[in-house]
């Protein structure tokens, strides 16, 4: 079960990540088919890690406040 959610959230970085990076070059006119596919993966790789670091700040921010109005009765 906890395999199976982990595959789905990895399998959901690497899409946002994909897309992301695919719209920044977008962005800056690069067409990212010009890119070698190590240089692209590289980058997707960059942007999957920046990714699951904000979730975890976030899943972190969400806890704590879940914490704080479970103590104090909001």
């Amino acid at each position: 079960m906890l395999g199976e959610i982990k595959n789905t959230l990895d399998s959901g970085f690497d899409k946002v990540a994909r897309e992301n990076i695919i719209k920044k070059l977008e962005e800056k006119g690069i067409d990212y088919k010009s890119l070698s596919k190590e240089d692209f993966n590289e980058l997707v790789k960059r942007e999957k890690e920046i990714l699951e670091h904000d979730a975890k700040k976030m899943g972190i921010g969400v806890g704590i406040g879940i914490a704080i109005s479970w103590l104090f009765g909001f």
